[in-house]
């Protein structure tokens, strides 16, 4: 498991010698990266397909109900579920191939229905095709568990269908039953472990399975587990000290705790240190009796750098020695080279080359270049390290490999794009722009976006560095270097005004005129007005249609996916923001709702946000906070035209409404600031068809922490539930 906890940077220098000592040659080479005939993910995954098999269908056809008029259809159900348990988080390239889709899965559940199986393994796997907010589906998950426990199906089923029911039963809050299931849990995990003499690729395959459900599990369950199980007579040894030694690694941080090594009491240190021994004492016997395993030297490079022993490099090569693509082993080596445990960027490139130069497109090794190179720019919070020599060349290698990969999981043109936006993020504009003609019209312009570019503006800066406005973008950067914003506004707004509308340039010239305004204002100090511009250049359009008026007003129409603009301009997480929003009321809008998302950011396809809303309908006005799963709304006065005044200042936030305070000092989940994220306007639902219009829109940082954050909670009414 990856690390993600703080480590003070001065550890201590043994801690740097033995990172140091532990580092690999120039021309190390990951074993068995040359052996095509390596055991691989690919086969580990064929297998465990077989066991599911014989654990649903195989046993169906053993001790389920059975009846000719549905047997076929249970065992392609049965079957088809089976490659679903076993494709979990599989990468492309280790994928079994299967003809199941869910759509023919929830048709075979309901004809299964309508023919009247009651069998137990069938209730369970229909279940699953189910929603969550589906009507009847926690009655569903009561029914299948119940049937389950009182048949002669594999513990392991049963296991899985008692998990799902805990897990529903602690969201809805239904307490009671939810311990007492969790009682049966913890049961079942023992019986399975213990029941039966396992071969080694069924211990591997418990070890996967039932891994995530410990980690989900309250603590003291989980020792309850280990030292039941270590204390048994059961015959597999090694997926118990598996087992014992993963609890003891994180029994090892809890003890600790995740802050500065400072901030640790002698008694976490001692803790700390005591379950690391017997972590170790556990999963090195784990790897002596089965070293053609890699999941105990995988869990090893945990345990050495937490003992600083200097063997995180050793477990490593043992891991991928008796899996040459075992995927756990690769970030968990890759956390354990980071600067902050005594390793270096350049550790982690050449890590990152080796790993390319497998050429083992086969698997999921050569992905471990970029994953590599996207944790360097991460720690070192930007992209400087790719821009040294031979870097830009590799990605090529990688880009290049993934197209011909034996099962592509994108077009060529993808990769085109790729290429295309790597050579914009390192400044190889000429080289960009011809991957985008090689792309042609197939070019995916959200390739930028996976390097912290925006679709349309690094093509459109692309364009601008290298047609007849490459002087123009000299002088404003010469400008820029020496502060002089307003002046960068004026150079860019004028070259605007004699610019044809489609003009590819546009797009760029119109957001480096606003960021020169934008933070030109920040300079200056006091209220910076978001609305002085006659065009969208300072704001990205997520969702929804956007449009801007002479005035400088901007108006949103929701899409069914909802309606986002988002600041292209980051002003920290301390700043206040206030407006004002007017619902534009059509007669067939039953609905409204908009404000400010205070930070938002993308992830690949997902959004995440933390809104301060105003939302009304026919019936109810509200003010609404929605900060990740914590949600509240505050009744309102809301006329058709409203003013908000938003301070925010670290995880603390206060609102106001139509010049009444509606909560004086809120706090949001931490996690949701650590990094600074640009907020934007709209909202995350929205009828679709329906308007909004920010009249007025004024932001200023804030330097002097506010005198509200000390004080209490206050406001006007009380919160009510929001759906």
């Amino acid at each position: 498991m990856v690390f993600r906890f703080k480590i003070a940077t001065t550890l201590s220098f043994l801690v740097c010698l033995t990172g140091l000592l532990s580092q690999p040659t120039a021309v190390a080479v990951i074993p068995n990266s040359d052996d095509p005939d390596a055991y691989t993910e690919k086969q580990y995954r064929q297998e465990l397909l077989a066991y599911n098999k014989q654990t649903m269908s195989g046993a169906y056809l053993e001790v389920g109900k059975r009846d000719p008029r549905w047997d076929d259809l249970v065992v392609e159900l049965l079957d088809a579920q089976a490659a679903v348990f076993t494709n979990h988080e599989a990468h492309n390239t280790d994928v079994v191939a299967t003809t199941a889709d869910y759509k023919r899965m929830r048709e075979i559940s309901r004809q299964l229905q309508d023919m009247g199986c009651e069998d137990p393994l069938v209730l369970y796997t229909s279940m699953r095709q189910m929603m969550p907010k589906d009507e009847g589906y926690l009655e569903a998950a009561r029914r299948a568990y119940d049937a389950l426990m009182d048949s002669r199906y594999p513990t392991i089923r049963k296991h899985g269908a008692a998990v799902w029911l805990y897990q529903q039963l602690e969201e809805k809050e239904h307490n009671e039953e939810a311990v007492k299931v969790l009682d049966t849990i913890t049961d079942l995990y023992i019986e399975v472990i213990t029941e039966d003499a396992l071969k080694a690729n069924e211990s591997r395959h418990l070890f996967h399975l039932l891994t995530p459900v410990l980690d989900d599990l309250p603590r003291p369950i989980w020792k309850e587990i280990a030292e039941r199980v270590n204390h048994s007579d059961s015959p597999n040894r090694w997926l118990i000290d598996v087992i014992n030694g993963n609890y003891h690694i994180k029994a090892a941080w809890d003890e600790r705790g995740g802050g500065w090594a400072n901030e640790v009491t002698p008694d976490g240190w001692d803790g700390f240190r005591e379950h690391l021994y017997l972590a170790e004492m556990f999963l090195a016997r784990a790897w002596k009796a089965e070293p053609s395993l890699p999941e105990a030297p995988t869990l090893m490079i945990e345990v050495a750098m937490g003992r600083q022993t200097g063997e995180e490099r050793l477990w490593f090569e043992r891991a991928a020695k008796a899996q040459f693509d075992y995927y756990p082993a690769y970030p968990q080596y890759l956390w354990s080279i980071r600067p902050r445990w005594g390793g270096s960027h350049m550790l982690m490139h050449s890590f990152a080359v080796e790993c390319l130069n497998t050429e083992r497109f086969d698997t999921y090794v050569p992905c471990m270049f970029y994953d590599t190179m996207e944790d360097i720019a991460e720690d070192a919070e930007g992209y400087g390290f790719w821009e040294r020599a031979g870097v830009y060349e590799q990605f090529l290698r990688f880009f290049e490999g993934r197209k011909h990969e034996p099962n592509p999981s994108d077009g060529e043109a993808w990769w085109d794009s790729m290429k295309a936006a790597v050579a914009w993020r390192v400044g190889r504009y000429e080289d960009a722009a011809r991957w985008i003609e090689a792309a042609g019209e197939n070019l995916h312009t959200r390739a930028f976006t996976y390097f912290d570019g925006d679709a349309v503006l690094a093509p459109s800066e692309i364009s601008a560095r290298l047609g007849e406005h490459r002087d123009l973008i000299d002088q404003a950067t010469g400008l820029w270097n020496q502060t002089r914003y307003q002046q960068v506004t004026e150079l860019l707004d004028k070259a605007l005004k004699g610019m044809p509308a489609d003009d590819p340039v546009r797009p760029y010239l119109q957001k480096q005129a606003a960021r020169a305004q934008w933070t030109q204002g920040q300079a200056d100090g006091g209220w910076i007005n978001l609305l002085n511009r006659t065009d969208l250049g300072g704001w990205e359009i997520d969702r929804g249609t956007w449009t801007v008026d002479d005035q400088g007003r901007i108006t949103g129409q929701s899409a069914e996916e909802g309606l986002v603009l988002r600041c292209r301009h980051t002003f920290g997480y301390r700043f206040e923001i206030r407006g004002t929003i007017t619902f534009l009321g059509e007669e067939d809008v039953q609905w409204h709702n908009g404000g400010v998302l205070l930070s938002h950011w993308k992830s690949g396809n997902n959004r995440y946000h933390r809104d301060v809303l105003l939302y009304r309908n026919r019936d109810l006005a509200v003010a609404m906070r929605h900060f990740y799963y914590d949600q509240d709304a505050y009744p309102v006065e809301l006329g058709d035209t409203n003013t908000f005044h938003i301070q925010m200042w670290d995880d603390h936030v206060r609102l106001s409404v139509n010049d009444q305070l509606v909560y004086g000092n809120r706090k949001m989940y931490r996690e949701l600031w650590d990094e600074i994220h640009p907020f934007a306007l709209g909202g995350n639902c929205h009828q679709e068809g329906a308007r909004i219009r920010y009249d007025t829109l004024e932001v200023k940082p804030t330097y002097a922490r506010p005198a509200w954050i000390d004080g209490p909670d206050q406001h006007g009414n009380e919160p009510q539930a929001a759906d």
